[in-house]
């Protein structure tokens, strides 16, 4: 696997948590459009056919977006925070004793 840097702006596959590759660009500097393949042999395939001769027999058809979709692209630090590219943890919770955080309240009205 390629190792990118935080700067790095990649496309990534949200399903898979995983880097497709670095952005490629267009000549008029816009970012190129990868679009996501279509799955061919899906299981929903074979119900598919059955529920299209449903739908004949009833006069109506299910209507479906054919609408085409991309691979989000973002920088490489921003895809291993939300995506969870390389199963990154959690952020860990910053949490203090109640009484410490009394004094340090009492002593400064505005801290971390």
């Amino acid at each position: 696997m390629a190792t990118f840097s935080d700067s790095d702006l990649v496309y990534i596959d949200p399903n898979n948590r995983t880097v497709i590759g670095p952005v490629e660009w267009l000549p008029s500097g816009k970012a190129k459009a990868m679009p996501i393949p279509e799955r061919k042999g899906d299981s929903d395939a074979a119900e598919g056919t059955k529920e299209k001769e449903q739908e004949k027999e009833k006069g109506h058809r299910k209507r479906r977006s054919n609408r085409k979709q991309y691979y989000p692209w973002c920088s490489y630090r921003t895809a291993r925070r939300v995506y969870r590219v390389e199963g990154k943890e959690k952020e860990p919770e910053r949490s203090r004793p109640l009484e410490e955080a009394m004094q340090k309240a009492v002593a400064q009205p505005y801290w971390d």
